[in-house]
């Protein structure tokens, strides 16, 4: 009984419309709908339903320091970010570390211009992974193809019809610097700046 939002419509016979509306507790309760209308038919001008409770989505970021990629993260009230350095990552998540408590208790694991030395069962984003020369570190399990740097890349294209960008303009997205990176065969490129993949999912 505590009035959340008031919208007005106007409806043609036999026309439907679909809304959203968001901001609900994460405490899940009850949901009336009233059409403040007068018409023959007073029973259906009000609808129920029931708001399941909403469960944080634990989300891992693990960098050296990029506030701009914390605050992005925070906007979304959904998320319970934990940020750590790569140092305490290797240190406390790692399988192999003393202290490990295991990234399986995130449902997503984020390493912002770092690349660990092995990787579990996961979900994991690479933004910017460090073009670290192979020779280096032979017994890594993440290995980046990098080539050369692009300067200002521009989003040519980019699949409008996949689940995570459907609803994703990229048009005006400004990249300061990138690198061209060829992707594993088993990966599908998600946007492309002319010819050089700037993101793409490997599962």
């Amino acid at each position: 009984e505590n009035l959340f939002d008031v919208r007005p419509y106007t409806l043609a016979p036999g026309e439907s419309k679909s809304e959203i509306f968001s901001n609900f507790a994460f405490e899940g309760g009850k949901l009336k709908a009233v059409l403040d209308i007068q018409d023959p038919l007073v029973s259906d001008n009000i609808a129920y339903a029931t708001l399941p409770k909403r469960d944080l989505i634990p989300v891992l970021l693990v960098t050296a320091e990029n506030p701009f990629l914390q605050k992005a993260l925070a906007v979304d009230e959904q998320i319970q970010l934990t940020v750590l350095t790569p140092t305490e990552y290797e240190t406390d998540v790692l399988p192999e570390s003393a202290n490990s408590h295991g990234s399986k208790n995130y449902q997503v694991v984020i390493f912002d211009r770092y690349s660990p030395p092995t990787l579990g069962d996961g979900n994991y984003m690479f933004i910017y992974p460090p073009a670290v020369d192979a020779s280096e570190t032979p017994n890594s399990e993440v290995k980046w193809n990098i080539g050369a740097a692009l300067e200002t890349p521009i989003i040519t294209d980019w699949e409008r019809t996949h689940p995570i960008l459907q609803h994703v303009h990229l048009e005006n997205v400004q990249i300061g610097t990138a690198y061209q990176v060829t992707p594993p065969s088993t990966a599908q490129v998600l946007a492309r700046s002319f010819e050089s993949p700037v993101l793409f999912i490997d599962v």
